[in-house]
């Protein structure tokens, strides 16, 4: 936060504004302790990795309705998985505890 508020026209309200949104509001009444980044760092090294952050966060962000569309399909799936295997360990837990799967009874 400490660079991001160091940033020409951001300030510390600014910045913590603006961090709450992704990690939650930091109270008034805590004081956060800026770390000393001189203005140069803040340029050469700070900026640039947030705005690769910035970047893969939209790449993220275009996945997000893809990601939703195929969450259905994607329940629907596991939920067959899971049925198979409580299945199998029902079968395995009547003969061997530590039968699974993979070593079925007789194996």
């Amino acid at each position: 936060m400490a660079p991001l508020a160091r940033a020409p026209g951001v300030g510390l309200r600014s910045a913590m504004r603006f961090v709450g949104d992704w990690w939650g509001r930091i109270p008034e009444n805590v004081t956060v302790p800026l770390a000393p980044f001189s203005l140069a760092e803040v340029f050469l090294k700070i900026l640039p990795m947030t705005m690769r952050s910035l970047r893969q966060n939209a790449g993220y962000a275009k996945q997000i309705p893809d990601f939703v569309d195929q969450a259905p399909a994607r329940c629907r799936d596991l939920r067959e998985r899971i049925e198979q295997v409580e299945g199998w360990l029902s079968v395995c837990s009547s003969h061997d505890p530590v039968r699974t799967p993979e070593h079925p009874p007789g194996y």
